[in-house]
């Protein structure tokens, strides 16, 4: 009897020293555990903002497209106002052109006046220059050229 409560005192003490034992490595892996998922939150939070950063990239990368079309769309338009921008330089050159030809054909309108006044003058003249010479006898001629003789004989 002796015996057995020997052995039975012997056996819970290596109960006793196995769950101390064994309590303190169940409280290190429960820390270790409760470390372990801290980690793993600390890791979905990651998980979740990188996800969150794919998405957004997604889309970004999904609108490209839709940029680059606009940037080739603002490209046209650029050639367009380019194109319209020559070509009203060129009006502005034929504008000017057209002003100088203006300007010339003004002068020469106003020569072309003064000549024609000039004209009139001589042709009104000569007019009644003719309607003189109409006008005279036929004896008129020879006393106009024996005038004309007289003035040349008598010196000035």
């Amino acid at each position: 009897k002796l015996r057995r409560n020997m052995l039975d005192i012997i056996q819970r003490n290596r109960e006793l020293e196995a769950k101390e034992k064994f309590s303190e490595e169940i409280n290190y892996l429960h820390r270790r555990v409760m470390a372990l998922l801290q980690i793993v939150s600390e890791k979905m939070e990651e998980n979740a903002s990188l996800r969150h950063i794919v998405m957004s990239q997604y889309y970004a990368l999904f609108r490209v497209a839709n940029l680059e079309e606009e940037v080739k769309q603002l490209e046209k338009l650029t050639w367009y106002r380019d194109e319209a921008e020559a070509e009203r330089k060129h009006l502005m050159d034929a504008l000017a052109k057209m002003k100088k030809e203006r300007d010339y054909l003004e002068d020469l309108v106003t020569v072309n006046e003064g000549e024609n006044n000039r004209l009139a003058l001589m042709l009104n003249e000569t007019r009644e220059e003719l309607a003189q010479l109409k006008a005279r006898r036929w004896w008129h001629i020879f006393s106009d050229l024996f005038r004309s003789i007289g003035r040349l004989a008598t010196p000035a």
